[in-house]
């Protein structure tokens, strides 16, 4: 990746961006045809009958539309506007910030933007940002994302303001991000951000190949076809685990933890994980739930054919030890895939691809559409300028910037995908799962934090391979965990 980002380096990454996306930049002025209504007096000779021949002059007062045609300069009219608004954020990872910052100042010279940056620790941010919003310290742009399930409760407690009179003033075309990303921001019949991340969630395995070329599998098919199906996934996994005695070379699998993850597995065969109304817990009586969870169980705890914590070595990722050829496959999504693809040093090693997971008898694709939005203060001073400054942040070209050199995953715009494709193809095999993804399913309370937390630690009890739990017992503890969580009280 690299470690400056100049607008040159932006431009010919997005193929010139098509040459339109920096005309903001550049002073305009611009011509704009008016229609006025003036009253004109003009003077006609009517000829009027009386008792005796008269010719009498009237004068009739008509109106008669006008053109004129006005000059306005753009970068003049920015000129003039002046503030100070403060981003308040985690996501501002260089060098995509300063390109961000820099490029927002041209556009708006008397505008200063003050960037503070959070911490890595996502949910950790959101406590933050609570207890500075009682402060009367929280800053103007912000982003409590849907998919860290906080947003409802940012409306709620109007930490936030809805958008939608400023969209109609700005005439914002809301159709240059896709609509499930929209969406995500509606709610009580209001728009309350714009989208900034954005992707199908942990919808695949990603694979070494090489992996599988040791094993006879000489090529796989399209992702795109999602021609695999489970039965040979699971003999790949067991086939290419090389083991001697307590000494593992390569581990076959690696599950995905935390709420992302136990989601999608839930999801594989038909099942879910809570209702869709985030009030119950629903997998622990769902067959078609636990034959997800059960098979995992069966590869990690009874098996043992995915790593223990800390197996791999400290510090090193599920990506790092597939692209070293010590991990065949792990369940993850299309930022990991990438990742993956570009920690690889050796290629007699490793060739990173994905399995999209085989779709279910209902049709629908096992996945969990997930995303996150920019948003606006309530009590901004300038709603407007941090309107601007949103719409900036995930224009066409801050899209596409936040992908390549941000180190997030924002598929939320058509017409940066075919930008990303071109500069990393692995992303084409997410299109449909992106345009045909499942919906996310949020806790009703908003207890973002705690609701995360308690599907991590249970579900790291019920996947303990070194103190192991059975299975309908890790299951039993980790639906009433999270439904202690769901029937707490709203934040």
């Amino acid at each position: 990746m690299e470690t400056r980002l100049s607008r040159r380096t932006l431009l010919k990454a997005g193929a010139l961006l098509a040459g339109g996306v920096l005309a903001g930049c550049a002073p305009k002025v611009v011509e704009v045809t008016k229609i006025v209504e003036k009253p004109v007096e003009k003077i006609v000779e009517k000829t009027v009958v009386v008792e005796k021949e008269k010719v009498v002059k009237e004068t009739v007062v008509q109106e008669k539309v006008v053109k004129e045609t006005v000059v306005v300069d753009a970068a003049a009219k920015r000129a003039e506007v002046k503030g100070k608004i403060v981003w308040d954020t985690f996501r501002a990872n260089p060098p995509w910030d300063k390109d961000r910052l820099d490029s927002f100042k041209q556009l708006y010279p008397n505008v200063e933007v003050e960037l503070r940056m959070g911490v890595a620790d996502q949910q950790a941010n959101y406590a933050k940002w609570y207890a500075m919003e009682a402060a009367g310290d929280l800053g103007d742009v912000l982003q409590f994302d849907p998919s860290h399930f906080h947003f409802w409760r940012a409306a709620d407690k109007n930490i936030i303001m809805p958008i939608d009179d400023l969209v109609a003033a700005d005439n914002t075309d809301l159709t240059q991000w896709y609509e499930q990303f929209v969406n995500m921001s509606r709610y009580k019949g209001k728009l309350w951000g714009l989208p900034s991340w954005g992707w199908s969630g942990f919808d695949c395995l990603v694979v070494n190949e090489v992996a599988l070329n040791e094993i006879g599998v000489k090529e796989l098919p399209d992702p795109q076809q999602y021609a695999v199906t489970w039965d040979q996934i699971l003999e790949w996994i067991h086939k290419s685990h090389k083991a001697s005695g307590d000494k593992v070379e390569r581990y076959g699998f690696n599950w995905a933890g935390g709420e992302a993850g136990f989601t999608v597995m839930c999801r594989w065969f038909g099942g879910e994980l809570i209702n869709p109304e985030g009030t119950k817990t629903v997998f622990q009586d769902d067959e078609k739930a636990l034959k997800g969870l059960r098979m995992v169980y069966d590869l990690v705890v009874k098996e043992k054919l995915a790593p223990a914590p800390g197996a791999l070595g400290q510090g090193v990722s599920n990506e790092i030890a597939c692209a070293e050829g010590r991990l065949t496959m792990y369940h993850c999504g299309s930022l990991c895939a990438v990742n993956a693809q570009k920690a690889v040093k050796d290629n007699t090693k490793a060739k990173i691809t994905v399995i999209l997971f085989p779709k279910r008898e209902d049709g629908k694709i096992p996945s969990q559409i997930r995303g996150g939005a920019w948003q606006v203060h309530k009590t901004s001073k300038y709603p407007m300028i941090a309107y601007q400054f949103i719409k900036h942040l995930t224009s066409k070209e801050g899209c596409l910037g936040f992908n390549l050199f941000g180190g997030n995953t924002a598929l939320v715009r058509p017409d940066v995908l075919p930008l990303l494709i071109a500069q990393i193809p692995m992303y084409k095999h997410f299109l449909n799962n992106l345009a045909n993804g499942m919906v996310i399913h949020a806790p009703a309370n908003s207890r973002g934090r705690e609701y995360t937390d308690a599907i991590a630690q249970n579900g790291a009890k019920l996947m303990d391979a070194i103190k192991p739990v059975p299975f309908e017992q890790g299951v039993k503890e980790m639906a009433a965990e999270i439904q202690k969580v769901l029937d707490t009280p709203p934040a």
